[in-house]
């Protein structure tokens, strides 16, 4: 589960122009405080791309329904994102904005991975129907 985040970071090295992209794509499972993952850097070294990904990335995984579990209520996630800011995981400031914005980001997230789903679907269709 874990190597994703370094796969990432290999694979992309081998396509030319997706270098922001790579960066903040490998490093978004790191940690502020030096806990995370691949490369256990720490608040100063991960770019704030990579820092927002991280934020967006604990959010959308704990607000989307799975096929494990139903997707948490509101004040749940924002409990969680606050724990993950407090315990030097999470950008402060990051995890601030996105619970002051909850409603907006919230219905943005789920009216994209509704399309997404539909695109997905479309896309399985056998052709010609």
């Amino acid at each position: 589960m874990k190597e994703h985040a370094f796969f990432t970071d290999l694979l992309l090295s081998h396509v030319s122009g997706f270098s922001m992209i790579r960066e903040w794509a490998a490093l978004h499972h790191e940690k502020l405080n030096g806990k995370g993952y691949p490369y256990h850097m720490r608040d100063g070294e991960i770019p704030f791309g990579a820092q927002i990904m991280a934020v967006a990335d604990v959010f959308s995984a704990i607000t989307e329904d799975r096929p494990y579990r139903k997707g948490m209520p509101e004040e749940r996630v924002k409990a969680i994102l606050q724990e993950n800011a407090e315990r030097g995981e999470l950008s402060r400031l990051i995890t601030d904005l996105l619970i002051a914005n909850f409603d907006v980001v919230n219905t943005a997230r789920d009216h994209a991975s509704r399309e997404a789903g539909k695109r997905y679907f479309r896309a399985m269709q056998p052709s010609g129907e």
